[in-house]
């Protein structure tokens, strides 16, 4: 209350000196906010050692914020006192997504994918992406089916099945309202690319991304609107303009990292 000032003017000394008491007697979370405020010098001085030092002892007591913060400080987040270290940051996301932390192991994902602080391995980045998707992370679902079709391609044809699962996580990414997966799940619509061909759902997704800003999309979303009918236009941006972003199946609300993802 004292942070957000809520009844009265913030007083973020005040704030440090409760989610100090609180920490000292291991509460997890007060230790968390604890580490924000050192990193932000906020009603303490800025002191990114200290605010390591209480992610760890959250960490230690169980707390998969603490751990995957700590893993975005290794990767060389701005104000955190760290140069990149991604080895060390792939062993903290690694236990923050053991401890069920969906965007941690989106994070580890991307570094097995990349070959970044870890050996570069496709199939355990699928797995863990796969894992931070089951958990909710509409991120996931997208780089998911990235790899998925990247692995269909080098079939010869490609594999169908694959190519259909994948479909269904860029909708889940889609639905979460990621651009990226808007536009890709609309090409595969619009082609009949392992999705049954649907030209008036892949307008209406042409037009949902567009309107999020994706100048490919508007691109995209303008070359098919001249080769289809009034009507069939009329019911994709009417559909389009229903839209609202749903979370993925399996999102946990009310679990957030103060920090940005890498």
């Amino acid at each position: 209350m004292q942070e957000h000032g809520r009844g009265a003017a913030p007083d973020y000394a005040g704030a440090v000196e409760w989610y100090r008491r609180a920490a000292e007697a291991e509460v997890p979370a007060a230790m968390v906010n604890l580490a924000r405020l050192y990193f932000e010098g906020r009603g303490v001085a800025r002191d990114p050692a200290s605010a390591l030092h209480w992610l760890e002892s959250a960490s230690g007591l169980g707390s998969a914020v603490a751990a995957y913060n700590l893993g975005v400080a290794y990767l060389g987040a701005p104000g955190t006192g760290t140069t990149k270290d991604a080895e060390t940051a792939a062993e903290w996301f690694e236990i923050a997504a053991e401890r069920g932390h969906a965007r941690a192991a989106y994070n580890l994902a991307v570094l097995y994918r990349d070959g970044d602080g870890v050996t570069r391995d496709l199939t355990r980045a699928e797995e863990t992406f796969a894992l931070a998707a089951e958990n909710g992370d509409a991120l996931s679902h997208y780089a998911l089916a990235d790899l998925m079709i990247a692995r269909s391609a080098k079939s010869k044809p490609g594999d169908k099945q694959v190519m259909a699962a994948a479909a269904a996580h860029l909708r889940s990414a889609a639905e979460a309202g990621i651009t990226v997966a808007q536009n890709r799940l609309a090409i595969m619509l619009a082609k009949g690319d392992g999705v049954k061909r649907d030209r008036e759902a892949a307008l209406m997704w042409f037009h949902v991304a567009a309107g999020l800003g994706a100048e490919n999309a508007a691109r995209n979303r303008d070359a098919l609107a001249r080769v289809l009918p009034a009507e069939v236009r009329a019911r994709a941006k009417r559909r389009a303009d229903g839209f609202r972003p749903q979370a993925p199946a399996g999102a946990k609300r009310g679990v957030k990292s103060w920090a940005k993802n890498g």
